[in-house]
């Protein structure tokens, strides 16, 4: 499978730090304080298209009184994404 630089940057950061919050995904492509890259929204949802990374989605819990709580949904690697992360 072909993927781009900032993919493989993706798939790296997440099989490394294991956690990534869906929430945090910058809009666009980014570099880091050290001029790695930081793969945006548009790259991360290539990966899950690819079936490379998940995310899962929680339903909102009902805290009473009208209240809702949604849990903050953080991205997955699928068996396959491992796989690859491995030989980036």
């Amino acid at each position: 499978m072909k993927l781009s630089e900032a993919e493989m940057a993706g798939l790296q950061a997440l099989h490394q730090s294991e956690t990534i919050a869906a929430d945090r995904l910058p809009d666009r492509n980014e570099t880091d304080l050290w001029g790695d890259p930081v793969p945006g929204r548009r790259v991360w949802m290539g990966l899950v298209r690819k079936g490379l990374v998940l995310i899962p989605e929680e339903d909102p819990i009902d805290l009473g009184g009208g209240e809702m709580f949604t849990c903050t949904a953080f991205l997955e690697l699928t068996e396959e994404g491992r796989r690859v992360a491995r030989g980036c």
